[in-house]
């Protein structure tokens, strides 16, 4: 159902998010980052696929590039889950200034 969703014409950001989460809790990790992808570029203001997409980059060591997919997830919903993982994941890239700021941001 999932793969149906995102034919044509039904094919939009949510219909792409729900796909990616699909591929990601299978552990198909290759192409659950491409479906987050294609899902920011057709809802590029859902913070959902950004924090996921986010997820999978920490699940997969590259926390640098988690970082940045949760900064965008926190500009778009700035709870203090999303803060956190952010932080998480500048620590974990050794990005430490901005860990910490983005720690102090949390309990702010």
């Amino acid at each position: 159902a999932a793969r149906d969703a995102v034919l044509p014409p039904a094919a939009d950001g949510d219909a792409f998010g729900r796909l990616a989460l699909v591929l990601h809790a299978w552990e198909q990790y290759d192409l659950a980052a491409r479906a987050y992808e294609d899902a920011h570029r057709r809802a590029p203001r859902e913070a959902t696929w950004w924090a996921l997409a986010g997820l999978l980059a920490t699940r997969t060591g590259q926390h640098g590039r988690a970082a940045d997919l949760y900064a965008r997830a926190v500009a778009l919903a700035p709870v203090s889950l999303l803060r956190l993982l952010l932080a998480e994941a500048l620590l974990e890239s050794g990005r430490l200034d901005e860990a910490h700021r983005a720690y102090t941001a949390v309990v702010d």
